[in-house]
């Protein structure tokens, strides 16, 4: 398949809420809605325009909500769009866009909103948390065994680093640059000014 660039799909808008801790009584519902009412309106649209609907969200373990994309359109007024949930680990976000965008592609729809949300922080303690990021993986082999999400990341990055000849001082200037820019976002979770040496300084956590 090989569609003009004509008709290529295009981000027409975009909205975002706060990463942090609910301290107000909303739930994930109260900021689905809110941020799925700001990207249409970011868009130039109504909701009465959306004629499909992707929800990503990583595990209804954490939202308590299994099949949350009905609940979502029905919020919105919208209870007859096709609406379809992703889920795929901390992907999840990046597989709702791109199921959007097969969405368009397919020539059944011509406006779909995509959502994505987690409630990690509001119900669970910190290690049931890492206890759900951690059947993210393989739940017999990984999840079970009590390996957390930080455990299975690091030796991701231990073994790319030996395959690629890397280093951790390179691994460093990511996390340098990612909290850089986040000085410039204010939704964002942990803005910080940061050096290269104060990260290779900092605690090891995995």
């Amino acid at each position: 398949m090989n569609p003009s660039r004509a008709n290529w799909p295009v981000v027409a808008g975009g909205a975002i809420t706060q990463f942090q801790r609910s301290k107000d009584g909303s739930t994930w519902r109260d900021r689905a809605h809110k941020v799925a009412l700001d990207a249409i309106a970011d868009a130039g649209l109504a909701p009465c325009d959306i004629d499909a609907l992707i929800v990503a969200s990583e595990s209804d373990l954490i939202s308590l909500q299994v099949n949350p994309a009905p609940v979502v359109a029905s919020d919105l007024g919208l209870p007859y769009v096709s609406a379809v949930r992703v889920e795929g680990g901390g992907a999840s976000g990046a597989l709702a866009v791109r199921t959007g965008v097969h969405h368009i592609l397919s020539g059944l729809y011509s406006r779909v909103l995509v959502v994505g949300f987690d409630d990690a922080a509001s119900h669970l303690e910190k290690t049931g948390v890492g206890l759900v990021y951690g059947l993210s993986f393989d739940a017999e082999v990984d999840g079970f065994l009590g390996a957390s999400a930080a455990a299975l990341y690091a030796l991701s990055a231990a073994e790319h680093i030996r395959r690629y000849a890397g280093s951790e001082r390179e691994l460093a200037a990511v996390a340098v640059k990612n909290r850089h820019n986040a000085l410039s976002n204010p939704n964002a979770h942990l803005p910080m000014a940061s050096t290269i040496e104060d990260v290779l300084a900092s605690p090891v956590v995995a």
